[in-house]
């Protein structure tokens, strides 16, 4: 199917990221630029968000990729958290997140 789960889309729903819904078992990694569509992306958009080589910003369509308009939800996360302002949704509806465990900016490179 394609488009948001009825269960995801209308103001009540809670979206949990690194972690299960309740807080339980959070992720013990690294999460950066999380986006949530709301319709699936071609393999053309994926492969040009994954292989550009630098950050797009997926508000505005760019080379294969086409998907700006269905973005329900973007938070790239670094610059908010080492401000202590909170998961900032930088799509058009203003998501915002709050922040629990007390993460912290890194600004590491995971290992491939």
């Amino acid at each position: 199917t394609s488009g948001i789960p009825a269960s995801l889309d209308n103001d009540a729903a809670q979206v949990s990221i690194g972690a299960k819904g309740n807080g339980a078992q959070p992720f013990g990694g690294y999460l950066d630029e999380v986006s949530i569509w709301g319709t699936k992306l071609s393999a053309a958009e994926i492969a040009t968000i994954y292989n550009s080589g630098t950050a797009i910003h997926l508000t505005s369509n760019q080379g294969n990729y086409t998907s700006a308009s269905t973005l329900q939800g973007y938070w790239r996360f670094e610059s908010e958290i080492a401000a202590g302002l909170g998961a900032s949704d930088h799509s058009q509806n203003n998501n915002k997140g709050n922040l629990v465990n007390s993460p912290t900016h890194n600004t590491v490179t995971p290992p491939n």
